[in-house]
């Protein structure tokens, strides 16, 4: 028998969770059609709340976050077999949901014998794998187990040992904005269509010139296209002054990067991936001049659309007439979307970039020249030319259409097709001036979108950009018959419910709730079929909806009441419904106790709040009183949340009575069935009292009321989620 030797060894661990962002984050509004305003997006993926439980009496262990993604833990082990559990959450503070791209780590072969490890959520003990999505607004606990392996060799010193576990997270492309942006991140960056339908896409090229000039604008491009579920395209955003989608790095008067769009990925100057591209957005040329750090002119040209600007022109030696290179154009420039360094030193500049480069500048006298913008491409936009399959990098060669060769100033559609075949609809092109380009430029200025969608820019300022939106991801759609009941209370209890002669109803009569829609000037009680789970289906029955108001934070959203309550996110069809708001009676800190009632991410997977985390306040839209201090509440793991009591008195005409606008809100309560929801009396609203710090508001469906005296613990009320959606999302 081999006696262990017992020797005491010191273990260090470091777990590190870097975020490896393979996507631009997202700071973009979106208007659609002057329709839809989006918001501002954010990637937050951090570790909260780490604890540490040993299985042994023998470790002496420590925690503590280092920062708010680096997680530190020290122990020591006196024998195999001993172990202990990290504990801590993912949490998604962003808008954007997150999937873990990969799990690394730096053990060594020869502490591998020693150490193994594991991580499981804490929910299910299932391990934690690659791709699995940390949804935005969802937190996830983890448990990192840590053991000390039985080993007859037990003499090897390990004082001192550390190592380091990595996660990555990218993008899910589930995400159910659905849109998806994209900046500068020095790398090409992947987009899977998660659903088969059309997507309009959006590039920005960047700016060139000089760091302190407003000239050189990046140009524009957009159109739509149809993918299949699971298609894979490689976005490259280019930038100024860096080498990525651009030759030349290092000085202020560089030439800008082309934004663009391909199907085979690779490094960005590899020219198999180059010419599968079938969408550039150009970049602007570099400025020239006597001193390549001067702020002033001559500026380079600005990028363009079938054809680049070229460099301005300047006085060598104040008499000597220099002008700028030209710009590229679909057929000629410096090189096909590959800026070189021109044969030159590294202190001249380049032309802009794009699907043809702007040409090479020359050295004349005292000064270098500015040089032109690149050549933006659209696959299907008529006056564009696409290369041939069989081209190569020293052999570039255009296809023949109908009988006649295509270069440039073609009218012929067919010519700019993608060797591919993937082409775009509806295409748009302004160049870095701000006009427009169909087989010719526009005559008048008419500006591009802004990244953000709040308006117009003449040219991009700035780094390149991206944005990938599903264009035909309904979530609402108008509802197309109505919810009838029949008034169930008896006559005797005239002064409750539907007899009420306030409500106009006598026992017997058919209520019919909510309206048709007839505009997208909603109203309340607007009802809608929306497909909350993503089957597909706009059922309704079960995913019937009620406009409300628009969301207080951003009038381009809705605010849709469920006309059924939940409990554990399932619709209740009958009976007593016994809901408390907060268990400890503390209203003022939000729904902690009637907020599990409502579906949860996996059951309404098909759409996403605005901002989960919410600011509470109380029916007088106070946030703090003599009794209470309102702080946020966060609906973390949900997808809806509770109606307020503002957006319940808005669908009111403004005021705490009944109205028979705001009648659908009583819809599925005691109000029409005293039988089935005997025990129903309404449902809470997310508002607490301004007198109580334990009363909540709620929507009191047996007087007919909107009220505010309820404490957090009564049981004779429901949960009815609510949703928001973007009105781009409803039709």
């Amino acid at each position: 028998m081999i006696k262990l030797r017992k020797i005491r060894k010191s273990f260090l661990f470091i777990l590190i969770l870097f975020i490896s962002i393979g996507f631009a984050v997202l700071t973009a509004n979106l208007n659609l059609n002057s329709v839809l305003s989006f918001r501002q997006n954010t990637f937050d993926v951090h570790i909260e709340t780490p604890s540490v439980n040993s299985s042994s009496t023998t470790i002496n262990s420590n925690v503590s976050l280092t920062n708010t993604t680096t997680l530190s833990f020290s122990t020591t082990y006196t024998k195999p077999g001993e172990a202990l559990d990290i504990m801590f959450y993912i949490v998604n503070d962003g808008t954007i949901d997150a999937s873990i791209s990969s799990i690394t780590t730096t053990l060594t072969s020869e502490q591998s014998e020693y150490i193994t490890y594991r991580f499981n959520y804490a929910s299910d003990n299932s391990l934690v794998n690659n791709n699995d999505v940390i949804y935005a607004g969802q937190a996830r606990k983890i448990i990192g187990h840590f053991e000390y392996k039985y080993d007859i060799d037990n003499l090897i010193n390990l004082d001192n040992f550390s190592t380091s576990i990595t996660f990555n997270f990218v993008q899910d492309h589930s995400s159910i904005n659905n849109v998806w942006a994209y900046e500068y991140v020095g790398d090409y960056q992947t987009f899977t269509a998660p659903k088969t339908g059309s997507y309009k896409i959006e590039l920005w090229g960047s700016k060139g010139g000089n760091l302190n000039t407003s000239l050189s604008m990046g140009g524009y491009t957009s159109g739509k296209i149809s993918l299949s579920k699971g298609q894979k395209l490689y976005i490259y955003v280019g930038a100024f002054g860096k080498a990525f989608n651009y030759g030349i790095q290092k000085y202020s008067a560089s030439g800008g990067g082309a934004t663009d769009i391909r199907l085979v990925s690779g490094s960005w100057s590899n020219f198999d991936s180059l010419k599968s591209r079938i969408m550039v957005a150009a970049g602007g040329g570099s400025r020239g001049g006597t001193n390549a750090w001067d702020s002033g002119l001559p500026a380079g040209g600005s990028a363009g659309g079938l054809i680049g600007y070229n460099g301005d022109p300047f006085y060598s030696s104040g008499t000597n007439l220099v002008n700028g290179s030209d710009g590229g154009t679909q057929t000629s420039g410096a090189s096909f979307g590959n800026v070189k360094s021109c044969g030159q030193s590294e202190f001249f500049p380049g032309g802009g970039n794009g699907y043809f480069t702007g040409a090479c500048p020359t050295f004349s006298g005292s000064g270098v020249q500015s040089t032109g913008g690149g050549s933006s491409y659209i696959s299907g936009h008529n006056g564009c030319v696409a290369i041939e399959e069989s081209s190569t990098e020293n052999n570039i060669t255009f296809p023949t259409k109908n009988g006649v060769a295509c270069t440039d100033g073609t009218t012929d559609q067919d010519c700019s097709v993608h060797y591919s075949g993937m082409e775009f609809t509806d295409t748009v092109m302004i160049d870095g001036k701000g006009y427009s380009w169909t087989t010719e430029k526009g005559s008048e200025i008419v500006g591009m979108p802004k990244h953000d969608g709040t308006g117009t820019m003449t040219g991009n300022y700035g780094d390149g950009y991206a944005k990938i939106t599903l264009e035909d991801s309904i979530l609402c759609k108008r509802a197309t018959t109505l919810h009838t009941t029949t008034c169930q209370n008896t006559s005797g209890d005239s002064s409750k419910m539907c007899t009420r002669p306030a409500a106009g109803y006598s026992t017997g009569d058919t209520i019919v709730y909510g309206n048709i829609p007839s505009s997208k000037n909603y109203k309340p009680g607007d009802a809608f079929d929306c497909d909350v789970n993503g089957d597909g289906a706009f059922n309704s029955y079960d995913e019937r909806f009620y406009y409300v108001s628009d969301l207080d934070s951003n009038n381009n959203y809705s605010v849709l009441l469920y006309s059924y309550p939940t409990i554990g996110g399932v619709k209740v069809t009958n009976g007593n419904i016994n809901v408390k708001y907060n268990a400890s009676n503390q209203g003022y800190k939000g729904p902690v106790t009637a907020f599990n009632e409502l579906p949860t991410a996996s059951q309404w997977s098909n759409t996403r709040l605005y901002n989960y985390r919410v600011q509470l306040k109380n029916e007088l839209s106070t946030l703090v009183s003599d009794t209470q201090s309102l702080g946020k509440f966060k609906y973390t793991n949900f997808t809806s949340r509770f109606i307020t009591y503002q957006e319940a008195y808005r669908a009111c005409n403004n005021t705490t009575s009944w109205k028979k606008q705001c009648e659908f809100l009583f819809e599925n309560t005691s109000y029409d069935k005293w039988g089935n929801y005997s025990g129903n009396w309404g449902f809470w609203t997310q508002t607490s009292n301004s007198e109580s710090p334990a009363a909540v508001c709620h929507i009191d469906s047996h007087t007919l009321n909107l009220r505010c005296g309820y404490s957090a613990t009564l049981t004779n009320l429901g949960v009815k989620p609510v949703i928001e959606v973007p009105k781009n999302r409803m039709e």
